[in-house]
C-alpha cells in the first residue's frame, strides 16, 4: 500500500515537471495543485518522504537550490519588473506565472523582500483585491466605456495600458477573441461613412451627355454629326450616345423634344 502511494506521488511530481519545465518547489505544487493539474499539494509527500528535497530526488529530479535572488534586485528594480508584466499582460501575475516566467523575478524573491505578495502588489499601485478578476468580460467592457468617455472618442490601441489604467489590446483580443468584438461589446463600433455609390466604368449620365450635346451644338452653330462628336467639341463619342439611349435615332428624338 505504502509502496503504490509512492509510486502516485512520484508520479504527479514528474507529471508538475513536466507542466513546469522544471523541478517544480513546494509552493509551485501547491499552486498546480490548486489548479486541478496535479492530484496532490507538496504536504502530502511528508507521509512518506521526510522532506520536499527528498521527494524530488526519489522522482529522479534535481533539487532547486533555495532562491536567494531578491538581495540582486532592488525594490525598484522589483516592481517595475511586476508593472511591466501588468501591462504587458493585463492581469496580475499568479503564483507559477511569477516563478515560470523569465522575465518576472520569483514569487519567492517578492515574498522574502516585501513580506507578501499583497504588499508587494500595492507598493507598485495595484490593490489586489479589485484586479485579481479583472478580466472577467463585464469590468473589461465598463473599463472600455469609460475610457471612451473619457477621451472622448472610441480608443485605440494606444490608448491602452497602464497609462489610462485598462488592461492591454493583448488581453482584448484574448477574451473577445478580437479588438474589433471587444469595441462591439462596449458599443462603441464606428459609424460607416456615406459613401456615394461610384459609377462603373463606362457607365454615363443621360443628362450630363445632353447638356454636353447642346452646348457643342450652340458652339459650332448646328446640332454636331456624328463625325463631330467628341472631345474637340466637347462631347462623347457616338458609340457612347448610341450605348446609353439605345440608339442615335432615340437620341436624336430627345433632342428634338427639348430643343
Amino acid at each position: 500500500m505504502a509502496e503504490d502511494r509512492r509510486k502516485r506521488l512520484i508520479d504527479e511530481l514528474l507529471k508538475a515537471n513536466a507542466i513546469l519545465g522544471h523541478t517544480p518547489s513546494s509552493a509551485e505544487m501547491d499552486e498546480l495543485h490548486k489548479r486541478g493539474l496535479v492530484d496532490f499539494p507538496h504536504s502530502s509527500y511528508s507521509s512518506i518522504f521526510k522532506t520536499w528535497e527528498e521527494a524530488v530526488l526519489a522522482a529522479g529530479l534535481k533539487a532547486k537550490r533555495s532562491r536567494t535572488r531578491s538581495k540582486g534586485y532592488t525594490e525598484e528594480e522589483l516592481l517595475s519588473a511586476l508593472r511591466a508584466f501588468v501591462e504587458r499582460e493585463g492581469h496580475l501575475p499568479t503564483q507559477v506565472e511569477f516563478n515560470n516566467n523569465k522575465d518576472l523575478p520569483s514569487w519567492f524573491t517578492y515574498f522574502s523582500r516585501f513580506g507578501s505578495i499583497k504588499r508587494a502588489f500595492a507598493l507598485a499601485g495595484y490593490d489586489y483585491d479589485r484586479c485579481r478578476n479583472v478580466l472577467d468580460k463585464e469590468s473589461m467592457i465598463k473599463m472600455l466605456s469609460d475610457l471612451s468617455e473619457c477621451l472622448g472618442r472610441i480608443p485605440n490601441a494606444k490608448d491602452l495600458g497602464r497609462k489610462n489604467g485598462v488592461p492591454c489590446r493583448k488581453s482584448f483580443e484574448r477574451i473577445f477573441g478580437s479588438w474589433s468584438n471587444a469595441l462591439k461589446a462596449a458599443n462603441l463600433v464606428r459609424k460607416p461613412k456615406n459613401k456615394q455609390k461610384k459609377k462603373k466604368r463606362g457607365e454615363h449620365d443621360k443628362t450630363k451627355l445632353l447638356a454636353d450635346y447642346l452646348r457643342a451644338t450652340e458652339l459650332i452653330g448646328h446640332h454636331p454629326s456624328t463625325e463631330e462628336l467628341g472631345k474637340k467639341n466637347g462631347t462623347h463619342c457616338y458609340r457612347t450616345y448610341v450605348k446609353v439611349f439605345g440608339s442615335w435615332q432615340n437620341f436624336q428624338e430627345i433632342v428634338e423634344k427639348v430643343s
